[in-house]
């Protein structure tokens, strides 16, 4: 399920269905153009990431508006909403400057309105999508019409916006990480002086995490874009991309260049026109099995079933019993156990199911036994979570060497070791979570187990505890 929110002018919201994990696409909104030979502004940044969010939780979304475009004397462009920086009026009847692009950022906790709100609560603040700066006269992205000389209009960011142009002077610089024009904001074009090479009007900087400059000089220029961000620890699985825009690879940064740019909100590419949020559940289900057997189970009188467990929200954990062939009943924590026969042995099956719909949240288990009138512990696992075993690449073995101090219905359990071999399981590097796996069959009839296992990326044998004396069997990576 996909949320779209295009510009309006005004803070949007977006309120999670429910508990789970969500990617976040932006869009910044593209600079003003110039009514003269198809010159236009330049487009603005695209960032996404994944974040985990709460059944409830509400985000703030602020869509940049496209830079406008100007005309001739005091026609300027108006600045997009949201940080774009008014384009520059033009001496007379000089053509004036285009708007910048704003940018389109989404924040969490508070709504304060525009980006620039947040500069005193920037850790409200989960993403931002560079907005790109306006056009000015004729200068266009690639061509000074009729010098052929190349003149760039400012992209929106990325980890910077990049700079912008101008005729005889220093060029403008784009927003960055720590600096720019101001937080949220692009700097307005400078307005002509005079007739000659200084009576047009400069074009409005893009707005971003920081906004970028425009021209300060004394003739013609294009403003700089505004800078993106990706730095909220909330966010995994998250980048930028730019038009023409400074590369960065550091995961709190990461930059890439695009070529293109599409008049439609498309991943990874920059937008025309104004900007665009896109909101998607990630839907998907791990879900665990684990089938304790206790073979000539006696009962001894009261035979309670106890637990200790955490089950985080968007997770779930149940457990059933049954007494040899008989249907499975589920069972609570300090319930009895059902259907014991008195003075005759059974085979006592628990069946512990797991499930969880956030990728970094499982259910666990610890400390499952049975206690009767006798105040015997039968103790048949210290602890079962999914994450233990979850990193096992290719062949595993399940051991214990017999010296602690484990003890089933039979007595202390003698050393022993089980071999298997997970089917069909890759490494997902490209995530910044645990590994999702499907257990559909686990034995058990005791306490705890090593598991060692070799992997395949690093090239090593490892070692990792897991809780429960076990075989696993039918391991699927999902």
């Amino acid at each position: 399920m996909s949320y779209d929110f295009d510009y309006t002018g005004s803070i949007q919201t977006f309120v999670a269905p429910s508990s789970g994990v969500y990617k976040l696409e932006l869009w910044g909104a593209q600079g003003g153009g110039v009514d003269k030979v198809d010159n236009n502004g330049s487009y603005g940044g695209y960032a996404c990431g994944n974040i985990e969010l709460e059944e409830g939780e509400t985000l703030y979304i602020g869509v940049g508006g496209q830079g406008g475009n100007p005309g001739n004397g005091s026609n300027y462009g108006s600045g997009g909403y949201n940080g774009g920086g008014n384009g520059g009026r033009g001496y007379s009847n000089y053509h004036a400057g285009g708007g910048g692009g704003g940018a389109t950022h989404i924040a969490t906790n508070n709504n304060r309105g525009e980006l620039k709100n947040y500069s005193a609560n920037r850790d409200e603040i989960l993403i931002v999508a560079g907005g790109g700066a306006g056009c000015s006269d004729w200068w266009d992205l690639a061509v000074q019409v009729g010098f052929f000389v190349r003149f760039y209009v400012g992209s929106g960011g990325g980890i910077d916006g990049s700079h912008g142009d101008c005729y005889g002077g220093t060029a403008p610089n784009g927003g960055t990480q720590s600096t720019g024009y101001a937080f949220g904001q692009g700097q307005n074009g400078r307005n002509g002086t005079s007739i000659g090479g200084d009576g047009e009007g400069d074009s409005g900087a893009g707005g971003g995490y920081f906004g970028g400059y425009a021209n300060s000089g004394s003739q013609n220029g294009l403003g700089a874009g505004g800078s993106g961000y990706i730095g909220n620890i909330r966010l995994y699985n998250k980048k930028m991309v730019g038009f023409e825009v400074q590369t960065s690879s550091d995961p709190e940064t990461k930059t890439y260049n695009s070529s293109s740019h599409a008049s439609n909100p498309t991943s990874e590419v920059p937008k025309e026109g104004n900007g665009h949020v896109r909101i998607s559940e990630i839907t998907y289900k791990t879900t665990g099995q684990a089938i304790y057997t206790l073979s000539n189970y006696i009962k001894g009188g009261n035979d309670t079933l106890l637990f200790d467990s955490a089950i985080p929200t968007g997770t779930s954990l149940s457990i059933y019993t049954k007494v040899d062939s008989g249907n499975y009943t589920q069972i609570q924590n300090g319930d009895l156990i059902p259907n014991l026969p008195d003075g005759s042995s059974c085979t006592l099956s628990i069946k512990v199911e797991m499930s969880t719909s956030i990728a970094t949240k499982t259910p666990a288990l610890s400390n499952l036994r049975i206690e009767d009138d006798y105040n015997v512990r039968k103790v048949i696992v210290l602890g079962l979570n999914v994450p233990n075993i979850t990193p096992a690449i290719g062949t595993a073995k399940v051991s214990y060497d017999g010296l602690g101090e484990l003890a089933g219905v039979g007595g202390p359990v003698e050393a022993f070791e089980g071999v298997f071999t997970p089917s069909g399981m890759t490494w997902k590097g490209h995530q910044n979570d645990v590994e999702h796996i499907e257990i559909t069959s686990i034995s058990a009839s005791a306490s705890v187990t090593l598991v060692t296992y070799y992997d395949t990326q690093l090239n090593e044998h490892l070692e990792a505890t897991f809780t429960a004396t076990a075989v696993l069997t039918n391991i699927h990576d999902l």
